[in-house]
């Protein structure tokens, strides 16, 4: 049992080493491999004890990577959070926390900016990339209206 624990041990610490990990990747990771359920109880306790495993930094990490690198909105990083096993009052007590309305907003206009410098400004694709992006649709119509489109319920009509 012991030699079952150690090499759980070394596979989690080799995932580690790649990038953080959520409590459930780790645990899924480990059911992935077959190892037993006491024996992955055990390596998860061990990793979050170090602080090897911590969600909430793990969420907070995330949220700042995908809004300064990726300028995704709450929606989108609120579903990816809960994708890695986060649990949702910590995912929208963290998302409250580091993104307000106004940074949000922000964040769509510069995308828009950006489509509309390499000339791709087109109503329809705005709207379906802003939404793709996680930005809710009030904020996309009222982008739609600033750049003179008018806000509509179906913009594809």
């Amino acid at each position: 049992m012991d030699d079952i624990y150690s090499r759980a041990k070394e596979y989690a610490f080799k995932l580690l080493t790649f990038r953080p990990r959520t409590k459930k990747e780790i645990e899924d990771k480990l059911a992935g491999k077959n190892y037993p359920a006491e024996i992955i109880r055990q390596i998860v306790q061990m990793l979050e004890n170090y602080n090897l495993v911590n969600d909430e930094e793990f969420a907070e990490l995330w949220i700042r990577d995908r809004c300064k690198v990726r300028s995704y909105g709450r929606w989108r990083i609120k579903h990816e959070l809960a994708l890695k096993g986060i649990d949702r009052a910590l995912i929208d007590e963290q998302v409250n926390r580091l993104i307000s309305d106004e940074e949000e907003f922000e964040m769509a206009r510069r995308l828009v900016e950006k489509k509309r410098k390499t000339g791709r400004l087109n109503k329809r694709k705005v709207y379906a990339f802003l939404r793709r992006r996680g930005f809710p649709r009030e904020i996309v119509n009222h982008l739609l209206a600033e750049y003179g489109w008018e806000e509509a319920e179906n913009p594809c009509e």
